[in-house]
């Protein structure tokens, strides 16, 4: 796992100077071992999610950061904003897929999320919307829920 960490290091960085090598093994390690020793049984999920399937979520959170931005320039342009809080649920099991959700939810332009329980999200959202839990969560939960 380390080594799949430092292999991402290297590509971040493209440097192949025996310093960058050093420094990338060093934290490359601390943080495999701090991040097993937070989250313990979720530490798999963490740096594994069970490998390609986490490629299907990566497009399409850009597609919905894309598509927000633009609705949400519109909806400048035409003052068609009245900020709101909306409770959303999530089926989500586990803290780590939650999270996931929670910081895909404040990446998409307008949304922010407020709170994150153990089954809820308080979303803040600059527009009134008819079916909160459907609109805000998208397909993400789908998504997230084949790990």
């Amino acid at each position: 796992m380390i080594l799949g960490i430092f292999i991402f290091w290297l590509v971040l960085t493209s440097s192949f100077d025996l310093i960058s090598i050093m420094y990338g093994i060093i934290f490359c390690t601390f943080s495999y071992y701090i991040s097993k020793t937070i989250f313990k049984d979720e530490a798999y999920l963490v740096f594994n999610l069970k490998g390609v399937k986490i490629l299907l979520f990566i497009p399409y959170i850009i597609f919905r950061m894309y598509k927000s931005s633009f609705i949400l320039m519109y909806d400048i342009l035409t003052s068609n904003i009245s900020p709101k809080i909306y409770p959303v649920e999530s089926n989500l099991k586990g803290d780590i897929k939650n999270l996931i959700m929670s910081n895909s939810i404040t990446l998409t332009p307008g949304t922010i999320t407020l709170y994150l329980g153990d089954s809820d999200i308080l979303v803040l959202s600059y527009k009134k919307i008819d079916k909160p839990s459907e609109e805000i969560k998208g397909r993400m939960e789908d998504i997230l829920d084949l790990f």
